[in-house]
């Protein structure tokens, strides 16, 4: 093929430099001799070319049947070389998702009871990119998905610059949420009280205690979700954007019927703390927010069952922030903004 494309080639070349319209006799004798050396020569190359392809094939074919061994050989186990590649955010993620799963398939809990993945590790990912994986859904599951970050952040400094704090804030608000505790739900509340009318007097008090170890058991898919919002809180620095934050993730865990403790009140001194030396104009924009906090509707779960006007009846319990420590937090505020803005005007 190499020859004949050679010898169309030569031809047409020949006729276009060569062949006139009436060629003379001698002319015409001596274009067919240069044609014919020059596809003797194409042939003769082509054949010379064929030959040296069959001898770098064989060659090559002895090779593949008995190869040497070299230095610059690939490795056999490509995945460890592409794991050293990865970055270690990367190779920290795939070990948590690989923890998640195999504690799900064995029906135990996540392994690490503390964020300290990071805590001996020789090198850590930039901050920026631990930002953004936090903002990713990173496991199949809420309590996975927290777990995952939860682990994460133990690779942030410990300090951090206000922008990074106020993504922190951020990534507080939209955290997985807590799963609602048994007993909140209007199906659950039907359910519960089609149960009640079984008991009776002689019955109850077992009934209590074994709906306690229920609430107790299903509050444990939470734990990890509120390891990762009680991390991120805890850095979060005294600023409005931040302690709105923390207002919405009490309203979470209030929504679940999670017992808050002391933690509202440690957020209201944190806002009356910030306030002191805060900008009016800051804090009268902090106050609406707070007031619709107080304003919104709370809900009710079913507690414990006991004896009411010689009745069995199930004790409720609201599930909201403190709406007057709410209404108190807001005029403290309002007062401090008065007091702020007659020393800005001196």
């Amino acid at each position: 093929m190499l020859a004949a494309r050679s010898i169309g080639y030569s031809a047409k070349n020949f006729r276009r430099f060569f062949v006139t319209d009436q060629p003379p006799a001698s002319a015409k004798k001596s274009a067919f001799a240069i044609h014919r050396s020059l596809a003797s020569r194409c042939v003769t190359k082509g054949l010379s070319l064929l030959a040296v392809g069959v001898m770098f094939a064989g060659t090559a074919r002895g090779q593949s049947e008995n190869p040497e061994p070299s230095d610059n050989a690939p490795s056999s186990t490509p995945s460890r070389t592409r794991e050293k590649a990865e970055d270690p955010l990367t190779i920290a993620i795939r070990a948590l998702q690989q923890e998640t799963r195999q504690a799900t398939r064995q029906k135990q809990p996540f392994p690490r009871s503390t964020s300290d993945y990071f805590s001996s590790a020789p090198q850590k990912p930039e901050v920026a990119d631990i930002l953004r994986a936090l903002g990713r859904r990173l496991g199949n599951t809420p309590p996975a998905d927290a777990y995952i970050k939860w682990q994460l952040l133990s690779a942030l400094p410990d300090s951090l610059d206000d922008k990074q704090s106020l993504r922190l804030a951020e990534l507080l608000v939209t955290a997985p949420a807590p799963a609602p505790l048994p007993g909140i739900t209007p199906e659950e509340k039907r359910d519960l009280d089609r149960e009640l009318r079984k008991l009776t007097k002689e019955t109850y008090l077992d009934f209590n205690t074994q709906w306690a170890g229920h609430v107790v058991k299903a509050g444990e898919v939470n734990t990890h979700i509120l390891a990762y919002r009680d991390a991120l809180a805890m850095r979060l620095p005294s600023q409005p954007i931040a302690i709105r934050a923390r207002l919405e993730d009490l309203q979470a865990r209030v929504n679940a019927g999670v017992n808050l403790g002391r933690a509202p009140d440690q957020v209201f001194a944190q806002a009356r703390t910030w306030a002191i030396l805060a900008n009016s104009a800051d804090i009268e924009q902090l106050i609406p927010h707070i007031d619709e906090f107080a304003r919104r509707p709370f809900q009710t779960a079913y507690d414990v069952v006991e004896i009411k006007n010689d009745a069995l009846v199930w004790k409720t319990r609201k599930l909201n922030l403190d709406t007057r420590k709410l209404q108190t937090l807001a005029q403290d505020l309002r007062e401090q903004a008065k007091q702020n803005k007659l020393l800005e005007a001196r």
